[in-house]
């Protein structure tokens, strides 16, 4: 008779074991390592993710800012109508190209992600060890530019920790929540929806990445915010148990 080790072993020890050993000295356990065959990609947010907030308030400023330029109404009303919008589309260019035949994606992206926004954000001296310790190929899928992803990750300095870097161009500037955004970073057959893990702090868009059949990990500090079967973290600094518990 034979028996599959991923149900003989409860994943709670399996945690315990990572919070005690680290992942990258799972390799030394053969046993232990076979329930982490099936997880061989880390797929990552960026904004609210990589970096906590409220780093992106003065963003998400901005995206109210452009979207009372472009509705010519007072920034109260046009913010009402950004919630209500966001809430149908799930990202705010969506919305413009969906409602207003928007073409002009690469001045919304400029305005909205400035050179000077790196004076929002508080450098991690831990980061980069701590995303090094979890020892795994990892990816960026973010809604935000190029240009913005990676003059993130350099301040941060764990740009060159990142495999692949899909930003909203890349993307043909059709993002999170569409299917298309997490079918794209799978296209180079690499890595598949089956053997990733995803983190995001957007509940849209990890509704949208799990029912495409993907597992994900909602990274939110709101103990409110809740999706039936997918694991919350408070930061990503929580991913080495939450691994042991969803492997």
């Amino acid at each position: 008779m034979s028996y599959n080790i991923l149900s003989i072993i409860p994943s709670g020890i399996i945690g315990k074991l990572i919070n005690i050993l680290g992942l990258a000295e799972l390799h030394k356990f053969p046993a232990v390592c076979i329930l982490f065959l099936m997880i061989r990609h880390l797929l990552f947010d960026l904004d609210d993710t990589i970096y906590p907030p409220p780093a992106t308030a003065g963003m998400y400023n901005r995206i109210i800012d452009y979207t009372t330029s472009l509705l010519g109404l007072n920034r109260e009303e046009a913010e009402k109508i950004w919630i209500e919008k966001n809430k149908i589309y799930g990202s705010t260019l969506t919305w413009y190209q969906s409602e207003f035949n928007f073409t002009n994606a690469g001045d919304f992206l400029a305005q909205v992600h400035p050179p000077e926004e790196l004076e929002e954000i508080t450098f991690d001296p831990d980061l980069r060890n701590f995303l090094l310790s979890l020892n795994m190929p990892m990816t960026i899928l973010t809604n935000g530019s190029e240009a913005h992803a990676i003059r993130i990750l350099e301040y941060l300095k764990v740009a060159d920790l990142f495999r692949e870097i899909w930003a909203i161009e890349r993307l043909d500037f059709r993002g999170k929540p569409q299917s298309s955004a997490y079918q794209r970073v799978f296209s180079s057959g690499d890595f598949t929806l089956e053997d990733t893990v995803y983190f995001d702090d957007n509940p849209k868009y990890v509704e949208a990445y799990t029912r495409l059949g993907g597992r994900a990990v909602l990274v939110t500090p709101r103990e409110a915010i809740l999706l039936p079967g997918v694991p919350r973290v408070n930061s990503i600094y929580e991913i080495p148990q939450v691994l042991g518990e969803i492997g």
